[in-house]
């Protein structure tokens, strides 16, 4: 697998992402609304809401996932043995476009 680098503040909101996948986000629960996500990237990545939102409206309205989808990448990772493995690479692929659409 071929990693590109990011620039440090793209590669700063991709960890926060990551961060709320870990459980470290007191935001996202069960039932994670666009909302929860917006508020966890303004806290979690220093985000201001208008880009914050972008990148959230792009998750929900752009990347062809579902919301349970978004819920369940956004807390949990996968690895190469999970039968959904695949679906959390499309996950990621997603949020690496939202963040560079909003923000690159």
């Amino acid at each position: 697998m071929r990693v590109r680098a990011l620039p440090p503040p793209l590669f700063s909101l991709l960890v926060a992402v990551s961060f709320v996948a870990t459980g470290c986000s007191g935001f996202l629960g069960a039932g994670t609304e666009r909302a929860d996500l917006i508020q966890t990237l303004e806290l979690q990545a220093g985000l201001d809401s208008a880009d914050a939102t972008c990148v959230a409206d792009a998750l929900f309205d752009d990347s062809g996932l579902t919301p349970d989808q978004i819920r369940d990448f956004t807390q949990g990772e996968y690895d190469q043995d999970n039968e959904r493995y695949q679906e959390y690479l499309t996950y990621q692929e997603a949020v690496d476009a939202a963040v560079n659409d909003c923000i690159g």
